[in-house]
């Protein structure tokens, strides 16, 4: 308890009076700012912030050079995620709990971090990500549970890892594991993190993109008995050896400094590494910053020395330090093409929910998360907002509006970005989006079209001889509908041609048409809606050597479906392309989610 008070008294004397940090690199700066802009942190609303936090670790999972080509992620019983090198063994195995602040991240979201990880660990490495109960939902002590149980069934050596918030987890688990970890290594922990029991952090962290005000206290951690637990952050018992890296400049150092010097006062052998001028979780980005890759390879050394121990003697470690210095000496400043790199990543960021951008594919993916919590490709596209209005529509013909998050559209159906202010503060005439997935086309009224040109409404109709006649040029929508209807008055039209009804002083809606886009969202395989051609369903295949064949049009999916199946057959391709299923009538049975064809 004494040890604590003075811990306590001493981190709040730094904390208010904080030594002068080296300045930070024009690439540091350079990353941060482009972390700073994108749209990861969304206040209290638990949800969004949960998917903010999955599509800005995703871009990070797009660009690892491992998953897919020299490790494989495999989903496991419980939900988590297993990493193992394709082609070759592995001597050690590590057990990496995932950060995101208690509420958010997954072992999805990491798998592309963990890989780069492992796969520089000699030897080879085995990686499992454990999926555990999030708040506020689920308190810490669940969490914990969670890691425990499928730590233990693990075998062999095994490195206990965790980051951020997963860093106190993997501590809390150590102290109830079957065996010990042959090591404990935890990157930029955050472990201080009660309402009332912890010391008081700065305002701000010039040096990194956390600050206090998304560093809120976990809900679910002022109850007894967490109260009485969370003494374990200030403690390292059940740990016998442990790694700390931590950047220098990030609002959790003082986190790292705790753990460091208590985990020391309890008998615990501690490294601990600090890295000048970096942020928080700084690791993960070991494209753009050589601290990175340096703290990614320690990390390895660590796991490997710790799993498969080798006995190193005095002639080799000399020769080893003498290559590392040599090394130092050698390292260079990232080029010019890393700030380019940085400034690409920074815009690759969907503004939109479900959207994420695919680097290996170079176009904006759309998911869903459907009703037995399994992530379904909805489709990729090259406009971001063709993307997002795929993702409300999938989202509707899903049946899940309500239960799924839509994104925001204005009254004429447009896209309103998440923080955008509406479109009628930048001009008096509002544009439609000519990929807005609206019931009523382009207009909500007869006569009345967009002049993409002129940036106006245009009033038009067609007179008793059929030609087109022009009535004028309006600012807004409405107005150009009154003139339509003014219009067909006068020219004795009336009854011959549709006018927009006004129903208590105002302009009724027209009847929805078909929905235009439909060309991403059929129910089959093989099918979609050609808007631009004949405005029918369009059915082609992909052939034996990949070019895509048009079949026809026809004017219902179903028959398109089965012209899609027996082209197929046709071609001798059957069991090689897919195909639709058919139920018992003969009819094609829908596929269990739309997009794409």
């Amino acid at each position: 308890m004494m040890l604590r008070r003075a811990l306590a008294q001493s981190l709040r004397r730094s904390s208010t009076a904080p030594p002068e940090q080296k300045q930070q690199r024009p690439v540091v700066k350079q990353l941060l700012n482009a972390i700073r802009k994108t749209p990861w942190w969304a206040g209290g609303d638990v949800e969004r912030n949960r998917t903010l936090f999955e599509e800005l670790m995703e871009r990070g999972n797009a660009r690892c050079p491992h998953l897919g080509s020299t490790h494989e992620a495999t989903t496991t019983d419980y939900g988590g995620v297993r990493i193992a090198p394709r082609d070759s063994e592995s001597k050690a195995t590590i057990c990496f709990v995932h950060g995101g602040g208690f509420f958010a991240g997954s072992p999805h979201a990491y798998r592309g971090a963990v890989a780069s990880l492992i796969a520089r660990v000699p030897g080879g490495c085995t990686a499992l990500l454990p999926k555990y109960r999030r708040a506020p939902e689920f308190t810490i002590a669940d969490a914990v549970n969670d890691v425990v149980g499928q730590y233990n069934e693990l075998t062999g050596p095994i490195v206990l890892a965790g980051d951020s918030a997963g860093a106190y987890l993997a501590l809390r688990a150590a102290q109830q594991l079957s065996s010990k970890p042959a090591g404990v290594l935890l990157w930029c922990p955050y472990l201080l993190h009660h309402p009332t029991k912890d010391v008081q952090r700065s305002l701000s962290s010039d040096g990194d993109f956390l600050d206090v005000s998304s560093l809120q206290p976990a809900r679910h951690v002022n109850d007894e008995q967490n109260d009485a637990r969370h003494a374990f952050a200030l403690t390292a018992s059940g740990v016998d050896d442990m790694m700390i890296l931590s950047g220098e400049q990030e609002t959790l150092h003082v986190d790292a400094l705790t753990l460091a010097l208590t985990a020391k006062a309890s008998g615990t052998e501690v490294t601990h590494k600090t890295y000048e001028e970096m942020f928080h979780d700084f690791m993960l980005f070991p494209k753009f910053l050589r601290e990175a890759e340096d703290a990614l390879s320690e990390s390895a050394q660590y796991i490997a020395q710790r799993c498969d121990p080798v006995v190193e003697s005095e002639v080799d470690r000399l020769r080893r330090e003498l290559a590392e210095a040599l090394q130092e000496e050698d390292v260079e400043e990232p080029s010019e093409a890393t700030s380019d790199d940085i400034e690409d990543w920074a815009k690759r960021v969907s503004r939109f929910v479900g959207v994420a951008w695919d680097e290996k594919r170079r176009k904006w993916k759309v998911t869903l998360n459907e009703l037995d919590g399994k992530d379904r490709t909805i489709g990729r596209y090259d406009d971001e907002r063709e993307a997002a209005y795929a993702r409300n529509k999938a989202v509707l013909d899903a049946g899940l509006e309500g239960r799924r998050r839509m994104n925001a559209v204005d009254e004429h159906g447009v896209l309103v970005p998440p923080g955008a202010p509406h479109r009628r503060a930048k001009a008096s005439v509002i544009a439609p989006d000519p990929l807005a997935v609206t019931k009523y086309g382009v207009s909500k009224y007869w006569g009345v079209t967009w002049d993409r040109k002129g940036r106006v409404w245009r009033a038009q109709y067609t007179d008793g001889d059929g030609k087109r006649k022009s009535v004028g040029r309006y600012g807004n929508e409405e107005e150009a509908a009154y003139a339509y209807n003014d219009a067909i008055r006068e020219a004795g039209l009336e009854g011959v041609r549709k006018v927009n009804p006004v129903v208590d002083g105002k302009l009724a809606l027209k009847p929805p048409l078909r929905d235009p886009t439909a060309a991403q969202q059929s129910k089959y395989w093989g099918v979609t809606w050609a808007r631009k051609q004949s405005k029918q369903w369009r059915a082609t295949y992909n052939d034996a050597n990949t070019v895509k064949r048009h079949i026809g049009y026809f004017d219902d999916q179903e028959a398109a479906a089965l012209a899609v199946n027996k082209a197929i057959i046709d071609a001798g391709l059957a069991g090689v392309r897919r195909m639709n299923e058919i139920d018992a009538d003969g009819m094609p049975v829908p596929r269990p989610w739309g997009g794409g064809d």
